[in-house]
Protein backbone atom coordinates (compact mmCIF):
# COMPACT_ATOMS: atom_id res chain seq x y z
CA UNK A 1 0.00 0.00 0.00
CA UNK A 2 3.11 2.00 0.47
CA UNK A 3 5.09 1.06 -1.75
CA UNK A 4 3.76 3.41 -5.24
CA UNK A 5 3.60 6.76 -2.97
CA UNK A 6 6.99 6.27 -1.61
CA UNK A 7 8.16 5.31 -4.65
CA UNK A 8 7.04 8.78 -6.55
CA UNK A 9 8.28 10.45 -3.27
CA UNK A 10 11.68 9.31 -4.02
CA UNK A 11 11.64 9.82 -7.54
CA UNK A 12 10.65 13.31 -7.54
CA UNK A 13 12.57 14.30 -4.60
CA UNK A 14 9.98 14.99 -2.41
CA UNK A 15 9.31 14.41 1.29
CA UNK A 16 6.87 11.41 2.32
CA UNK A 17 3.52 13.36 3.74
CA UNK A 18 1.30 10.67 4.09
CA UNK A 19 -1.43 13.55 4.70
CA UNK A 20 -1.42 15.23 0.68
CA UNK A 21 -4.22 14.28 -1.13
CA UNK A 22 -2.28 12.48 -4.04
CA UNK A 23 -0.84 10.17 -1.43
CA UNK A 24 -3.90 9.56 0.32
CA UNK A 25 -5.65 8.72 -3.33
CA UNK A 26 -2.75 6.07 -4.33
CA UNK A 27 -2.78 4.24 -1.01
CA UNK A 28 -6.73 3.84 -1.13
CA UNK A 29 -6.49 2.73 -4.86
CA UNK A 30 -3.95 -0.14 -3.42
CA UNK A 31 -6.66 -0.68 -0.71
CA UNK A 32 -9.17 -0.92 -2.96
CA UNK A 33 -8.04 -3.92 -5.16
CA UNK A 34 -8.96 -6.67 -2.27
CA UNK A 35 -12.99 -5.41 -1.92
CA UNK A 36 -12.57 -5.24 -5.69
CA UNK A 37 -10.86 -8.21 -6.21
CA UNK A 38 -13.40 -10.04 -3.94
CA UNK A 39 -16.89 -8.48 -5.48
CA UNK A 40 -15.24 -9.25 -8.86
CA UNK A 41 -14.96 -12.97 -7.89
CA UNK A 42 -11.40 -13.61 -7.19
CA UNK A 43 -10.06 -15.69 -3.91
CA UNK A 44 -8.70 -14.31 -1.09
CA UNK A 45 -6.14 -16.21 -1.03
CA UNK A 46 -4.90 -16.21 -4.74
CA UNK A 47 -5.41 -12.42 -4.96
CA UNK A 48 -2.80 -12.22 -1.47
CA UNK A 49 -0.56 -14.25 -3.44
CA UNK A 50 -1.10 -12.32 -6.53
CA UNK A 51 -0.52 -8.47 -5.05
CA UNK A 52 3.05 -10.75 -3.05
CA UNK A 53 4.16 -11.20 -6.42
CA UNK A 54 3.16 -8.11 -8.47
CA UNK A 55 5.42 -6.20 -5.94
CA UNK A 56 8.33 -8.28 -6.49
CA UNK A 57 8.20 -6.15 -9.79
CA UNK A 58 9.21 -3.71 -8.44
CA UNK A 59 12.59 -4.21 -6.84
CA UNK A 60 14.57 -4.53 -10.18
CA UNK A 61 13.46 -1.33 -10.87
CA UNK A 62 14.95 -0.02 -7.48
CA UNK A 63 18.27 -1.82 -7.81
CA UNK A 64 18.79 0.08 -11.08
CA UNK A 65 18.24 3.18 -9.35
CA UNK A 66 19.81 2.41 -6.20
CA UNK A 67 23.01 1.72 -8.29
CA UNK A 68 22.69 5.15 -10.64
CA UNK A 69 22.41 6.99 -7.25
CA UNK A 70 25.48 5.58 -5.54
CA UNK A 71 27.51 5.74 -8.78
CA UNK A 72 26.90 9.55 -9.15
CA UNK A 73 29.72 11.85 -7.77
CA UNK A 74 27.64 14.62 -7.67
CA UNK A 75 25.46 13.14 -4.98
CA UNK A 76 27.65 10.91 -2.91
CA UNK A 77 30.84 13.07 -3.36
CA UNK A 78 33.53 11.17 -1.45
CA UNK A 79 31.26 8.23 -0.33
CA UNK A 80 30.66 7.42 -4.03
CA UNK A 81 30.32 3.23 -4.38
CA UNK A 82 33.35 0.98 -4.78
CA UNK A 83 33.66 -2.69 -6.61
CA UNK A 84 32.86 -4.54 -3.58
CA UNK A 85 28.93 -2.61 -3.24
CA UNK A 86 28.62 -2.29 -6.77
CA UNK A 87 28.91 -6.08 -6.92
CA UNK A 88 26.45 -6.42 -4.42
CA UNK A 89 24.23 -4.36 -6.09
CA UNK A 90 24.60 -5.91 -9.15
CA UNK A 91 23.79 -9.56 -7.66
CA UNK A 92 20.87 -7.97 -6.09
CA UNK A 93 19.66 -6.47 -9.56
CA UNK A 94 20.06 -10.23 -10.98
CA UNK A 95 18.57 -11.91 -8.10
CA UNK A 96 15.42 -9.84 -8.34
CA UNK A 97 15.12 -9.41 -12.02
CA UNK A 98 15.21 -13.48 -11.81
CA UNK A 99 12.62 -13.45 -9.37
CA UNK A 100 10.33 -10.90 -10.37
CA UNK A 101 10.05 -13.44 -13.72
CA UNK A 102 9.40 -16.17 -11.94
CA UNK A 103 6.77 -14.05 -10.22
CA UNK A 104 5.44 -12.96 -13.55
CA UNK A 105 5.76 -16.48 -14.79
CA UNK A 106 3.50 -17.68 -12.08
CA UNK A 107 0.75 -15.00 -12.28
CA UNK A 108 0.10 -15.36 -15.99
CA UNK A 109 0.24 -19.56 -15.58
CA UNK A 110 -2.13 -19.81 -12.95
CA UNK A 111 -4.15 -16.73 -13.94
CA UNK A 112 -7.20 -19.04 -13.72
CA UNK A 113 -6.61 -20.06 -9.94
CA UNK A 114 -7.43 -16.18 -9.17
CA UNK A 115 -11.00 -17.13 -10.36
CA UNK A 116 -12.21 -20.56 -10.22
Amino acid sequence: MLLAPWMICDYKGIPRNPKATWFRVVALLALAQAPIGTLLGMKPVSLMIATQALSSIAMPFLSIYILIVINKSEIMKEHKAGWLLNAGCIATLLFSTFMAYFSLRGLVGNFTDLFF
